[in-house]
């Protein structure tokens, strides 16, 4: 549930940004409630939709994926450099900067594709592909492991000497971490120790026609599914092989790359596939998927249980995860040619049934402060419209004898039990900027 009734799963919103965008990648919940999105900027929004902050990462091009801890934002990009670098980079929860300047480029290239941030050990442990030769761009899988502060602690390539190779999205594991590796229609799951040494490999499928090009599997996403496993939805193309059943599947995986199971959901054409390339696991040991311009939810047998389109027949769906309080959110793109030419990256929020329905209800109200309940018996909440941090609260009789004063969030329940009925003055003052706001509160 949300803080207030009223910020429930019905809460929805669909926040745009208009710009030149080479690409919208993620977006995630941070502990305070707050969505933040990543494309060429970053960008913090109220989860009504509001913008609070916007910011370019200096040094890159783009920012591509997100993880919060610790109430750290970090993220990883492209850097500026036209051959290619990457560049890693942390800010707080107002968008200042803790750091942005490590950059990778050697004689060959290191390129980070994803990172998880496991933080048991306190480290960053990423994944992407060290470029043996700028000029043939062959590759090899790259793992390394950062502290919270930027330093590189180590690092290892895995890969063949005439096979391309490279890493993308990488889980933690008992073992150590189990990674997303391949390149085109050859994919496979790595496992390698905590220092990124090898320990196995296991293809997604071998290809049942060795030497046609045409048939092959091709992984779209992998998520962790349950503790011990991970689901990955997969694409088979068959065109032109008989008897090959072309379409999307769910390929079921352990810990070490062992597949334990698979499920079939459409053929080719089906138009379910617009929401199934993106996938995360929801609350009820389902999975929320998204691609094109639909989300689909997935029940616990990995059966659909219903498919939405969302805010337009023009957006690409590039990430869907599930929200706090039960609904949606995610991030995509909209490209629009007339009458001329505009891209949009496009942040939203649904229901519980993948709706957006923006009504009056479901916004932050102009008011100085948010009391919940109003009139109020044993317990009061109070928060400030559009901030996130700790609130000093105080409070009056309306002949202006103070009281008491209570530090607290919007998360938090004060205590009034010791109040007789009446009406009072609550004033809630901001540490970092000294603003109060006042508005009456009655006990019953």
């Amino acid at each position: 549930m949300g803080l207030f009734p009223r910020l429930t799963a019905q809460n929805s919103f669909v926040w745009r940004y208009s710009n030149t965008i080479y690409y919208s990648r993620d977006v995630i919940q941070d502990s305070k409630g707050c969505f933040v999105g990543s494309f060429n900027d970053i960008v913090r929004i109220s989860p009504y939709g509001k913008e609070l902050w916007s910011r370019s990462g200096s040094g890159m091009r783009g920012a591509s994926y997100l993880a919060e801890f610790d109430k750290r934002l970090y993220v990883i990009g492209e850097g500026m450099d036209v051959l290619g670098s990457t560049q890693l980079g942390s800010y707080d929860l107002h968008g200042n900067t803790i750091f942005d300047s490590v950059g990778y480029r050697f004689d060959s290239m290191y390129y980070i594709n994803y990172f998880y941030l496991d933080t048991a050990r306190q480290q960053i442990i990423a994944s992407g592909n060290f470029y043996r030769n700028v000029t043939n761009y062959k590759t090899k899988v790259w793992v390394a492991g950062f502290s919270l502060d930027g330093r590189l602690l180590w690092q290892n390539t895995i890969g063949e000497k005439d096979k391309s190779m490279g890493g993308s999205k990488i889980f933690k594991t008992a073992m150590g971490y189990l990674i997303l590796a391949g390149v085109e229609i050859d994919n496979y799951l790595m496992v390698v120790d905590t220092l990124g040494k090898f320990i196995s490999r296991k293809p997604i499928e071998p290809n049942p026609y060795p030497g046609s090009d045409s048939y092959g599997y091709r992984f779209l996403d992998l998520v962790a599914y349950t503790k011990t496993s991970f689901v990955a939805p997969v694409f088979l193309s068959g065109i032109g092989i008989p008897n090959a059943k072309s379409g999307g599947y769910f390929f079921v995986y352990d810990s070490v790359g062992n597949k334990i199971g698979q499920k079939f959901l459409f053929s080719i054409f089906f138009d379910s596939f617009l929401g199934y390339i993106h996938i995360n696991p929801t609350a009820d040991g389902g999975l929320i998927g998204g691609g094109g311009i639909s989300l689909t939810k997935y029940n616990k047998e990995l059966d659909i249980e219903w498919t939405k389109r969302v805010v337009s027949d023009s957006l690409e769906i590039t990430k869907v995860a599930q929200s706090s309080d039960g609904g949606f959110y995610g991030i995509g793109i909209e490209r629009h040619s007339f009458p001329g030419f505009e891209i949009n990256v496009v942040i939203f929020k649904t229901d519980s049934l993948g709706n957006i329905k923006p009504s009056a209800n479901n916004t932050e109200k102009e008011k100085p402060l948010m009391l919940q309940p109003n009139p109020a018996h044993g317990s009061v909440r109070v928060a400030i419209p559009y901030y996130y941090g700790l609130v000093e609260v105080s409070l009056y009789d309306l002949q202006g004898r103070f009281l008491w004063s209570k530090t607290t969030d919007n998360l938090q329940t004060i205590d009034i039990s010791s109040l007789t009925t009446g009406v009072y003055m609550v004033k809630g003052r901001i540490p970092e900027t000294g603003e109060v706001r006042n508005m009456k509160l009655v006990v019953e």
